[in-house]
């Protein structure tokens, strides 16, 4: 425990506060590909304009939360202790056995398992003898990592329309209508890709409950999200000549736009089971059911009891899976 800050001292972490974010890659490169073109006529006292543009968006990217395991080693809560823990020595006493790695957490690959279903009662206690274990949610050690990396895509285009209108010497009105879309993001590894779907009911609560996480091209609307065709974006203004001399005006104008999702939102998905989960080993000091033991001459070795994995979005299902020892 850091004495200035109250917090737990995590290995290897950079930021006592942020476990899992020491040390941890992040980045890559973006290519992007955008055609587009634009016509104008003008006629009478109308000045039209007509255009469109594609978008391709290749958004290759590592996140890699959690890859470098975070560790806590046993101490009796002050500062001397935990470093003393860490090579061996803790309380000026030789301990060549290891010291007790009392925490660990990493991010590994799930091999496909999805959340174990759970009875009402595991909301409340945590304990894993409350879920229904089954195949579907049974890891086997060793577990490797997680691919850590994603090369999403997006294919986007746009149609516009407008008029500027000289209705007077004095007064100008400009109309027009954009409509966009915005292509639903994919990877060029569909597999790695899954999402929270709604289920059968007559309203939200019973869509949820019935719903579950599937692979993203397996869900029912076969990708990540059903897309979105409804994005009519209209605009309309005016401007006004005062004086009539030219040097002062009044303008106004109304429009509705739209952007993409700017991705770090939707790229946090790359943290859904079944490609992905975070194990966690909590045992507290001297646990005899509970052992986990570090050295700083050997590989870690550890045994838990039960594995943990992370889900944003969930029903009846738990966030635990059963791990075979």
């Amino acid at each position: 425990m850091d004495p200035a800050t109250n917090n737990l001292i995590q290995l290897p972490g950079l930021q006592n506060e942020a476990p899992g974010l020491g040390g941890l890659p992040f980045g890559g490169p973006q290519n992007t590909l955008q055609l587009e073109d634009d016509l104008s006529w003008t006629k009478g006292k109308h000045s039209l304009k007509f255009g469109g543009q594609f978008t391709y968006i290749q958004l290759n990217v590592a996140y890699g939360a959690y890859v470098q395991a975070v560790e806590q080693l046993s101490g009796s809560g002050t500062l001397q202790p935990g470093f003393d823990a860490l090579v061996n020595n803790e309380g000026g006493v030789a301990n060549p056995n290891g010291s007790p790695l009392i925490n660990f957490a990493a991010r590994v690959d799930p091999q496909g398992a999805l959340p174990c279903f759970a009875t009402p009662a595991y909301w409340n206690t945590g304990d894993p003898g409350d879920l229904i274990p089954s195949a579907a949610c049974t890891v086997t050690p060793p577990l490797t990592g997680a691919a850590a990396g994603r090369s999403y895509r997006y294919k986007d285009w746009a149609l516009y329309a407008q008029d500027s209108f000289r209705a007077t010497r004095r007064l100008t009105f400009n109309y027009g209508l954009r409509f966009e879309h915005f292509g639903v993001q994919h990877n060029n590894h569909p597999d790695l890709d899954s999402n929270f779907y709604f289920g059968p009911g007559s309203g939200l609560y019973e869509q949820v409950a019935s719903g579950g996480v599937q692979i993203a091209d397996k869900s029912p609307v076969g990708q990540f999200w059903a897309p979105d065709w409804g994005t009519p974006a209209p605009r309309i203004g005016f401007a006004y000549d005062i004086f009539g001399d030219g040097k002062t005006s009044l303008r106004g104008g109304y429009g509705i736009s739209y952007e993409r999702n700017f991705g770090n939102v939707t790229f946090n998905a790359s943290f859904n089971p079944p490609a992905s989960a975070v194990v966690s080993a909590t045992c507290p000091p001297a646990s005899i059911t509970c052992t986990s033991v570090i050295t700083n001459n050997d590989p870690v070795s550890y045994t838990h009891l039960d594995v943990y994995k992370r889900q944003d979005a969930r029903s009846s299902h738990s966030d635990a899976l059963i791990c075979k020892n």
